[in-house]
């Protein structure tokens, strides 16, 4: 039980982390155009 809940930490961390990178390279990307 315990590792799942460890798995399940796991995959919302690699999704905020891949919401946060998705973030960076949109306003990177705005900027570099402005």
């Amino acid at each position: 039980m315990a590792g799942m809940t460890r798995h399940r930490f796991r995959d919302k961390l690699a999704a905020f982390l891949e919401k946060l990178v998705l973030t960076l390279v949109v306003a990177l990307a705005t900027v570099v155009i402005m």
